[in-house]
């Protein structure tokens, strides 16, 4: 076992779009064999204009799932 077994990238003050562009760097990285596992924790940064569009309104729905559906 490495004396590093897992390392955790996190979002923190990362605007959507950067957030998107190092995720997917990440992924890219997941299929190089590594002694160590990536994983990351960005759901406030990619959740953040979709929870703003909803703001737990319920005709805001369909508008905030396509603001979802867009940075995904």
């Amino acid at each position: 076992m490495p004396a590093l077994p897992v390392i955790t990238f996190l979002s923190e003050g990362q605007s959507e779009e950067d957030t998107s562009f190092h995720l997917n760097a990440i992924d890219a990285l997941l299929s190089i064999a590594k002694p160590w596992a990536l994983t990351f924790s960005y759901g406030r940064a990619l959740q953040k204009t979709f929870l703003k569009v909803w703001s737990g309104k319920t005709k805001s729905v369909t508008a905030a799932q396509a603001a979802l559906l867009e940075r995904a």
